[in-house]
């Protein structure tokens, strides 16, 4: 996340992104930085259920903007030696700077720009299709992501209902 001098964990927004397969409601939270009282930045989970041995969690850092500011591995079971490069900071920082405007979320071996990392294309995959899907959501519920909570006491940072569902698969829901 850019910098921030407030409590992210103390200023979230959580929305419904749709529901699991026993209907109960799967919801990602975002955490806001702050930067003297400013939003500066905000981090959010996404889930690549695509990964070549599972789920792969990611932390996903970014501007008010939707720009990438860097993203973080938090758990997989991919092929150690192979699939695991996806935890190296090489890799992570091909996403920096990328937001939905300026980047061909594809890998390269699809003709896009991201790192495929040789071998363990799946891995690659499953983390852009996440990534992405991630920031589509984030600008498809932009207004209540970013509405001042102080301003708008509770009506912000309460539950929105179904505002803009992930579709199951596409590597952009969380438990």
């Amino acid at each position: 996340m850019p910098p921030s001098d407030n409590a992210p964990d103390e200023d979230t927004v959580q929305l419904v992104t749709g529901q699991d397969k026993r209907g109960r409601d799967l919801s990602r939270t975002f955490f806001r930085g702050r930067l003297d009282g400013e939003l500066s930045g905000i981090a959010f989970k996404v889930v690549a259920p695509d990964g070549y041995s599972g789920d792969i969690v990611i932390m996903v850092g970014i501007d008010p903007e939707g720009t990438v500011s860097g993203i973080e591995i938090l758990t997989h079971a991919e092929t150690p030696g192979l699939g695991d490069k996806i935890e190296l900071p090489e890799y992570k920082a091909g996403f920096n700077g990328k937001n939905l405007d300026n980047a061909d979320w594809r890998v390269q071996k699809d003709g896009g720009e991201f790192d495929q990392i040789t071998g363990a294309t799946i891995s690659p995959r499953a983390i852009v299709g996440a990534v992405k899907n991630g920031l589509e959501f984030y600008r498809d519920n932009l207004q209540v992501i970013t509405a001042d909570k102080r301003a708008a006491n509770t009506e912000a940072a309460a539950p929105v209902q179904n505002p803009a569902p992930v579709q199951e698969g596409k590597g952009g829901q969380s438990k």
